[in-house]
């Protein structure tokens, strides 16, 4: 076998890997950005603590970190430069490898947009063919005039997140307002009467 051939075909099999294993890594915690992830690093702990408190942003996380030949840069914007909620770029280069940039605004929708927005760089890594989608089922997936797709998978991911988010949070205030509760009535207890 050349060596042209050769390297081909180990290149064809760094390229398959990922998707095998995702699946296999499916079960594994992802308790930090996976470093084929970029954010600034002022973001970087707030991104960090959503995917803690969302089950849906783990598995985007486990997928990502899996997919060697990902790069997903992820920016922030100012709600005052414009209306636009958030967007992602997404390019495929010759060997297969993909580089993703993901635009969020600064709001209180970044949970739900962050998962909405992986989710459309994890239909990329899968192969997921939009137009095709589209053509085949307007219901899954959609394309407007500007020719950017819109799925229902990426919406109904960024939805759970919001939901996981907003539960985790619930619970958290709960459990500061009983501690807080108990450790009053600890002091009220130790008061001499």
């Amino acid at each position: 076998m050349s060596r042209a051939l050769v390297a081909i075909v180990v290149l064809l099999g760094l390229i398959g890997t990922p998707r095998q294993s995702a699946a296999q890594n499916e079960d594994q915690t992802c308790d930090r950005l996976p470093r084929n992830v970029q954010i600034y690093e002022m973001f970087r702990s707030t991104v960090q603590l959503l995917i803690e408190q969302s089950q849906t942003l783990q598995r985007q996380c486990r997928i990502i970190a899996a997919a060697v030949h990902v790069r997903i840069v992820i920016q922030t914007r100012s709600p005052e430069a414009g209306p636009a909620r958030a967007r992602a770029t997404i390019a495929r280069h010759e060997a297969g490898a993909l580089r993703a940039t993901i635009v969020l605004p600064i709001s209180q929708e970044m949970p739900e947009l962050l998962a909405h927005e992986l989710e459309h760089v994890i239909e990329q890594i899968e192969g997921v063919d939009l137009a095709a989608l589209a053509r085949r089922d307007s219901s899954q997936a959609t394309r407007d005039h500007q020719g950017t797709f819109e799925t229902a998978r990426a919406t109904r991911a960024g939805q759970a997140a919001a939901a996981e988010i907003e539960t985790r949070q619930a619970e958290l205030a709960i459990a500061r307002r009983e501690t807080r509760a108990a450790n009053a009535l600890k002091a009220s207890l130790r008061k001499p009467q």
